[in-house]
């Protein structure tokens, strides 16, 4: 089985990917077709100090929804690849 960790700054509208010290990062994780993958998202609420900026579950509570989606282009005639909703 694959074993993906992605880490995620939500400070805005749309997350920016980063490494598991919420520094900016280019790295792009990538799913083998055909294989088991388990998706492991981490999340931090902006820069700085790195336990003070990870989500607890009291955080989720200001959030009435979210869409988490990987592999959209926005192009409606195509279709996205992995959707959480």
């Amino acid at each position: 089985m694959q074993n993906l960790n992605i880490f995620l700054r939500v400070d805005s509208t749309e997350a920016t990917v980063v490494d598991s010290y919420n520094q900016s990062t280019n790295s792009v994780a990538s799913i083998v077709r055909g294989m088991q993958a388990q998706l492991n998202l981490g999340f931090f609420k902006g820069e700085g100090d790195l336990e003070e900026m990870r989500f607890t579950a009291e955080d989720w509570a200001d959030y009435s929804t979210f869409e988490l989606a990987f592999g959209h282009d926005f192009d409606d005639s195509t279709d996205i690849q992995i959707r959480v909703l």
